[in-house]
Parts: C-alpha cells; structure tokens; sequence
C-alpha cells in the first residue's frame, strides 16, 4: 500500500482521559485510515499483554507503534542507570509492537531534561535500540523531536552516517519550529530511504518559539506550508506512511467527526502526490 495514513492513538488519549487504552479498541472502525499508529503510555506497563490481546482480538490494524516518550528522557540522562532503563524500556515496547504485528517503532531519542546535551551518549546508544528493534524485527525510527542545543536534521545526518541501517520519523511540527522543514526535503535523507514515516501537525509560531508549542493546531490551521511539503514528498518519490498527530482529546469520549476531517484533508494532499 502506497502511502498509508494512519491515526495516531494519541489524537484522543491523554492525561484528560486517563490514557484510556480501550478507547482506540471501540473507535478504531470509525475512523478513515488505514491503522493505528499505537502510542505506549507509562501507565500501560503491567498490562501490555492484555492491552495486546484487546486489539488483536478486535482485529485492529497497528502497523506502527510509538514508544513511551520517556525513552527519550532516558537516552539524554548521561547516567548508567538511565541509559540502562531506555534500554529495558525500549525493549518492553519492542515486545509489545512484536505482540501487534507492527513494522515499525518510532523512538524519541533526546527529551527532557538534558534534551540534546550529550550528543556522543545520544549517538552510541542509538546503536543499541537498533539491535533491540532488530531481534523483534522492528524498524527504528527515530523522531527529529525539538531539541535545545542544535539542529535535529544535523543530528540526523550524523545518525545516518553512523547507522546506514537507522529510518528516522519526520515530524512537521517540530521541523517547522526549527525552521528545517524544507531544508528536511533537500537534505538527501528521504532519497537515500532513511526518512520512511511522517508525523502531521501543526505549530502557530515562528522559529524556536518555546511557548507556542501547544496547544498543537490541526493541520492547515498553523504555519506549515502544507502544499510545498507535499509537493516535496511527491519529487522525492515518498513511499512511505503518514500518521496525524494533531489532537481532538475531549473529556466524555473521541471526536471522531474532528479527527476524520483532519484525515480526510491528509488523504486529499496524498492523493496529490
């Protein structure tokens, strides 16, 4: 299947909603995608089995699963025990992704709070999540998340050297906070087949604006200029899957109608390609 598009779980679960695991269980079929894009929460450790047995058991696609964000935390922590808790974190997700069926692992892999101070760290440990995604036959993909002290795309090109194996997640969001969107196109990594997923989303503000990072904007409603990125995709020959990022979290269910436009609007541009 060219270009898929997929949903990302965590367009309606959230801390309003208790990271409710069932609700993607019971709105999966509603939505105008072709899967899942499952994201693994702190809370769900203990129960990842059961949570996998669920979706299987309602025949739910989730071809890509998003590891607990919290990894990234870990990967930028320079101490050895948080480099071995991303480790055995990440190993736990690669099971559960295995448990699904998924292809695929998208990883942040700097977060909060040391971001991207220990890029040396950073780099050799990535050498190690990829052995872990390849024992479970998972692809890595690595997410350009925000980062403090420098350029996610030139982290990207050094990861790239280093691990001619590694895939990287392109998200717009935090490209276009960079302002590293369209140099993203340019770079050579989605022509040599390192960029193989895309996160949608939006962002409001301009470059390395801090406080503008949320709320997220559903796509169209903020600056990222959608037509060229598009565009873009469609010279480089892009092949791969798409997943909207951007939230309709509310307190008594999923807004299905929201998340649908939003799907729909994403389905219309990929067509264009």
């Amino acid at each position: 299947m060219a270009n898929p598009l997929y949903c990302s779980t965590g367009t309606f679960t959230g801390r309003v909603n208790g990271r409710n695991a069932l609700l993607a269980a019971d709105c999966a079929a509603q939505l105008a995608c072709d899967g899942l894009e499952v994201m693994v929460y702190e809370e769900w450790y203990g129960g990842l089995d059961e949570i996998a047995a669920l979706y299987n058991g309602r025949g739910l696609r989730c071809p890509v699963v998003h590891a607990d964000k919290g990894i990234g935390d870990r990967m930028s922590d320079p101490s050895p025990e948080a480099e071995e808790g991303a480790f055995h974190l990440f190993e736990r997700n690669c099971r559960f992704a295995a448990m699904l069926g998924a292809e695929r692992v998208v990883c942040h892999i700097w977060g909060v709070p040391d971001s991207d101070a220990y890029l040396e760290k950073i780099y050799r440990r990535c050498g190690r999540l990829l052995e872990i995604a390849a024992r479970y036959r998972l692809d890595l993909s690595a997410e350009n998340c925000v980062c403090v002290h420098g350029s996610p795309l030139n982290h990207m090109r050094e990861l790239a050297e280093r691990y001619p194996s590694i895939g990287f997640t392109l998200d717009t969001r935090p490209a276009q906070f960079h302002g590293e969107l369209s140099a993203f196109l340019e770079s050579g990594l989605l022509e040599s087949g390192h960029i193989r997923h895309v996160h949608i989303g939006d962002y409001i503000g301009g470059y390395k604006e801090w406080n503008r990072l949320y709320p997220i904007p559903h796509p169209g409603e903020g600056m990222v200029d959608f037509p060229a990125f598009f565009a873009g995709l469609k010279e480089k020959g892009y092949q791969g899957g798409m997943t909207l990022e951007s939230p309709c979290i509310r307190p008594d269910g999923v807004d299905v109608d929201t998340l649908n436009r939003d799907l729909r609007w994403i389905r219309a541009w990929m067509e264009s390609m």
